[in-house]
């Protein structure tokens, strides 16, 4: 059972040989998941951007291997804006652009381990607040709305804390248990090994013992 919570995200899955595809609709809301990527497997989120904002992409290798995946992202025009190699975890903020962006996770190079992957896309602006609340310029706010955009941006803050959290206590349960699944094997391979060293030694005793009794009664 995975450790984070896994969220359902409206797509449509495409499967091609190893390389499967998800498509995620466009929202002006942060988006937060959690997903499996098989060994020599490649899995592919679309977002459609319809306005130009700041945004920060992030992403961290809960368990699996040695932690580590290739990440890029592919701008609207198919260039190249992120590329990452063999990475635990990463952060990456930019502004985006009208149109489609995708973000690609690859575990090619892992021939027999899976990896568990978070990944989330926030948005960074600060005046999103007051521009919702009909005021024209970010800067000419009441003092209800001050403390209002200063709520919210706590909040904002208090949910990414409590996230990161959240999947460093699952890498670390993650660790813990692997360390103890490895102690029981070593302690359960340290008990049969003592058993098979007591009866080899019991049985070429005994021998000792038998060949001296069978050469004494044997002498003439």
């Amino acid at each position: 059972m995975d450790v984070l919570r896994r969220v359902r995200l409206p797509c449509c899955l495409t499967v091609l040989g190893l390389v499967m595809l998800v498509r995620v609709d466009a929202s002006e809301h942060n988006t937060a998941c959690t997903f499996d990527l098989e060994n020599k497997g490649e899995i592919c989120f679309y977002q459609e951007f319809f306005f130009p904002g700041n945004y920060s992409f992030e992403f961290q290798v809960i368990k699996g291997g040695q932690r580590d995946v290739d990440v890029a992202i592919v701008a609207p025009d198919d260039s190249l804006i992120y590329n990452k190699e063999r990475e635990k975890s990463g952060v990456h903020n930019w502004q985006t652009s009208v149109g489609t962006y995708k973000f690609c996770f690859s575990n090619a190079f892992s021939t027999f381990n899976r990896k568990l992957i978070y990944m989330s896309l926030m948005k960074q602006e600060t005046a999103v607040l007051a521009a919702r609340m009909g005021t024209k310029r970010p800067d000419d706010i009441s003092a209800w709305l001050f403390v209002a955009k200063q709520i919210k941006e706590s909040l904002d803050i208090v949910v990414e804390l409590q996230n990161r959290y959240r999947r460093y206590e699952a890498v670390d349960r993650n660790n813990a248990m692997s360390l103890s699944a490895r102690v029981q094997d070593w302690s359960l391979y340290q008990s049969v090994l003592v058993v098979v060293i007591g009866l080899g030694q019991m049985i070429v005793l005994k021998t000792l013992f038998t060949e001296k009794q069978t050469r004494r009664f044997s002498k003439p």
